[in-house]
């Protein structure tokens, strides 16, 4: 175990691990806000890209003050962060729901190693 001002490098790609704290946020966001019963997370990884999609059976009808330049968190932040590379974040959420959030980031996979 490394002493705790250290850290392993983590061999996780950054948008890797930011996909995963947006799923985290998302299924949080249905719980939370959207009175979801179930909740259905896909990650998919292809030779350029990976993709999140995360649907609820809630209520839906997200706000549209909750998406755009002038919403301060939530979907927007993650919009944001997705942003840092080259990701989009498509949402759908019709008043009588259920709501589908998907992203999506470039992705290169690592080089294989030669032995």
């Amino acid at each position: 175990m490394l002493p705790p001002h250290r850290a392993a490098a983590s061999p996780i790609p950054q948008q890797v691990q930011d996909r995963k704290s947006a799923a985290a946020e998302l299924v949080t966001n249905a719980v939370k806000h959207a009175n979801a019963q179930k909740t259905t997370v896909g990650i998919t990884q292809g030779e350029s890209l990976i993709m999140l999609e995360v649907q609820d059976d809630g209520t839906g009808g997200i706000p549209q003050d909750a998406l755009g330049s002038k919403a301060s968190g939530g979907l927007e932040g993650i919009r944001r962060r997705l942003a840092t590379f080259d990701g989009e974040m498509f949402v759908s959420s019709p008043a009588e729901g259920p709501t589908s959030v998907r992203a999506i980031v470039p992705y290169a996979a690592p080089a294989p190693q030669q032995h």
